[in-house]
């Protein structure tokens, strides 16, 4: 893969055969750029996948082993199960799992899935690990028994971080922020710190900016974690985004950014910059739900969703059992289209000027194979791809 950076753009470009050669791009690009005044396509799209069989209850918590290329699903319920997804399908592991789980995560530096399960009362909670082949009780001593917490992985001090939730029988947990080390739990009074004490909690650890992203749904309230303290960011009380019960967060790599989607009876999606909430366009969202399953596949670069709950009211309640990826929408573009221009595979547009107008930051413009020749100016970041072969762009 190459790397060039040209004005404020970063464009990553390959051709891969099946002999995984790689071949640059060319690109000669003068200072010529006039806008269009077409809006740009939405940011992702919601792809439903056919699936043979799925987890059978339908709340479930995920998170992917990228040592193994696997996305690990653990049922919540009386009698849980651990699932994995490859990508295509969906397989039971078919081996005893820890019962009413409360968060999952994945130690990238261990490679070993990391899960908590509460207990009874105000008893500590109780730490398993997944290796590969099986569960594994590692810790009786950790976090207070609660539901509904956030955890995340910190990558860079390669810790397990743990924050929020709700007592069993008992409200809210106070606002300790707990690590774990792979051998032991470390506890940190934050009380002070301006943050509440999450009675839904949902978090991801932001690779991009190193910080742990705390949102708490109850009150609306976003913060980070950098190991030392929390730093609060005020939204407003009331959004954005707007109030919701059981979301979920996830990193996504590709666009260096954490995202929210759903919750409560929404199926909306929100970007976290760092200071603030964007709210994402998404063709073809998937059905609003919450108690979902979602985490990032780093190698397939998409969001994973299974199942969940949609509720009118607490006495009508529908279980989900679908499988949707979020995708970061790739545009086509082919020199030698003639007729529609919409973007799509069989419609691309035969401009690259047209493609960079109407792709968001971040997204994907694929290259046909061929020759052009054009002026521009492209002053945000896209990545670019030539999967299909050869692509040759000169200046005007």
């Amino acid at each position: 893969m190459q790397s060039i950076k040209l004005n404020k753009l970063k464009i990553h470009c390959w051709w891969k055969t099946k002999l995984a050669f790689f071949l640059p791009l060319a690109l000669v690009i003068s200072f010529l750029w006039v806008p269009s005044t077409r809006a740009e396509l939405p940011y992702y799209e919601g792809v439903e996948l056919t699936v043979s069989e799925h987890p059978s209850y339908q709340a479930v918590y995920m998170t992917y082993d990228s040592f193994r290329d696997k996305m690990i699903a653990v049922t919540r319920g009386d009698s849980s199960e651990t699932w994995f997804w490859d990508g295509t399908n969906w397989s039971n592991a078919n081996v005893s799992t820890p019962a009413e789980s409360a968060a999952i995560i994945f130690d990238s530096h261990r490679g070993v899935a990391v899960l908590y399960v509460p207990t009874d009362g105000l008893e500590p909670g109780e730490t398993w690990e997944w290796d590969g082949t099986s569960w594994q009780l590692v810790d009786t001593n950790g976090p207070t028994s609660r539901y509904y917490t956030g955890m995340a992985y910190d990558e860079n001090r390669q810790v397990t971080v743990l924050f929020g939730g709700h007592y069993i029988n008992q409200g809210a947990e106070p606002a300790y922020t707990w690590e774990w080390d792979g051998s032991s739990w470390s506890v940190y009074d934050t009380q002070g710190q301006g943050i509440t004490r999450g009675y839904f909690s949902s978090m991801a650890y932001d690779a991009n900016r190193d910080v742990v992203v705390f949102y708490d749904e109850w009150t609306n309230l976003t913060a980070t974690w950098d190991g030392q303290s929390w730093d609060v960011f005020d939204t407003g009380g009331s959004g954005p985004p707007p109030d919701r019960i059981d979301t979920r967060l996830v990193y996504d790599r590709r666009r260096e950014s954490v995202i929210l989607f759903g919750g409560g009876n929404l199926n909306d999606l929100w970007e976290w910059d760092g200071q603030t909430w964007t709210e994402l366009d998404l063709d073809t969202p998937p059905p609003p739900r919450s108690h979902h399953g979602m985490a990032y596949d780093s190698t397939r670069n998409e969001v994973l969703i299974f199942g969940g709950t949609f509720a009118t009211d607490p006495y009508n309640v529908t279980f989900l059992f679908d499988t949707w990826a979020l995708r970061i929408r790739e545009v086509w573009m082919d020199y030698s289209h003639t007729g529609t221009e919409t973007g799509d595979f069989d419609t691309p547009f035969n401009t690259l000027l047209e493609a960079v107008d109407e792709t968001a930051a971040k997204g994907i413009i694929d290259l046909k194979p061929g020759t052009g020749n054009e002026s521009l100016v492209i002053t945000k970041p896209l990545w670019l791809k030539a999967p299909l072969g050869p692509v040759v762009i000169q200046g005007e």
